[in-house]
């Protein structure tokens, strides 16, 4: 089994969590209290998913940096978006629906992207060091 198949099935599980994410953006006003859970569940997932992506590719950052320029923490950016996004739907602050659907939908582009180069890019030069 590929040292990337636990990471590929980690990507699947996001995206479909990203796409009921999307689905509950069409109804966002009558949907805060599920976005707010389903945001939560989110970054509980993709916690999980940047210490496994970690401990997988560590041992191949080196090659994997000269190849792809690919930086440990990638996933920041997003983490951070999302955990903002929580911050404020968890402590009920109002921001107007709009904000809100844009920002969402902005870290879901974003996340979706990143997926993809990873497979695109990351996951087969790591699959070629370790043949």
């Amino acid at each position: 089994m590929a040292v990337t198949a636990m990471l590929k099935k980690d990507h699947e599980v996001l995206r479909r969590k990203l796409e009921f994410i999307e689905t509950a953006l069409q109804v966002a006003p009558q949907s805060v209290f599920v976005l707010r859970e389903m945001c939560h569940s989110l970054t509980k997932m993709l916690d999980a998913h940047i210490r496994r992506e970690e401990q997988v590719l560590a041992p191949h950052v080196n090659r994997v940096q000269a190849i792809l320029r690919y930086r440990e923490g990638d996933h920041a950016d997003q983490q951070t978006l999302l955990r903002d996004i929580n911050t404020m739907l968890l402590a009920g602050i109002r921001i107007p629906t709009s904000t809100l659907v844009d920002r969402l939908s902005h870290l879901i582009g974003e996340l979706r992207e990143h997926m993809a180069q990873e497979e695109r890019e990351v996951f087969p030069a790591v699959e070629r060091a370790e043949a």
